[in-house]
């Protein structure tokens, strides 16, 4: 937690209509809302550089863990959107059995 603040955003998934003509609709469906985001990085580049995945971050988000967030899935706030690039299971500093979330997100824009 940033400053005793937290984040409150949805967290999304492709609906997997179809429309008219039967091609794939891109349509996203609300999976989480109220997702609560209690920390905050940003310019992560440097946390994919050493597992050599090409891709830009913009931040990391870090949360309780969730099975739903995943790649693929994205994050809105407000008017903003992610792109989730990757999520992944942490372990907090004094971990007390509470498994928390880090999602790597690229802001589109």
């Amino acid at each position: 937690m940033i400053g005793g603040r937290t984040w409150s955003v949805k967290i999304q998934a492709r609906s997997g209509t179809r429309d008219s003509l039967g091609e794939k609709a891109n349509d996203w469906s609300t999976v989480i809302d109220g997702y609560h985001v209690l920390s905050l990085g940003k310019n992560v580049k440097e946390y994919f550089s050493d597992a050599r995945v090409q891709s830009d971050v913009d931040y990391m988000l870090t949360g309780l863990y969730r099975s739903e967030i995943d790649a693929g899935k994205r994050v809105v706030y407000g008017s903003r959107v992610f792109d989730v690039v990757g999520a992944f299971l942490c372990y907090p500093e004094g971990y007390t059995g509470v498994k928390h979330l880090r999602i790597y997100v690229k802001e589109r824009h």
